[in-house]
């Protein structure tokens, strides 16, 4: 519902339900942004290198959990 002053436009109200996907989007679209920046500063990890750490944290806690025992 938009309330208007004077012919203008001056407020919207909605409900929660979408304001809750508005945030939601407004949140996605800031990731996408701060991403992009990240590409254009060459703030990257090439993706074999991503896959590595995370098999290097899994191998830790799996052998973190056999150190430990039932």
């Amino acid at each position: 519902m938009v309330i208007t002053q004077n012919g203008e436009a001056k407020m919207v109200i909605m409900g929660v339900e979408e304001y809750d996907r508005l945030q939601g989007a407004l949140a996605l679209l800031k990731i996408i942004q701060l991403s992009e920046a990240d590409v254009r500063e060459g703030r990257t990890i090439p993706e074999a290198e991503v896959f590595r750490r995370i098999e290097d944290i899994i191998d830790e806690a799996q052998s973190a959990r056999k150190q430990k025992g039932p």
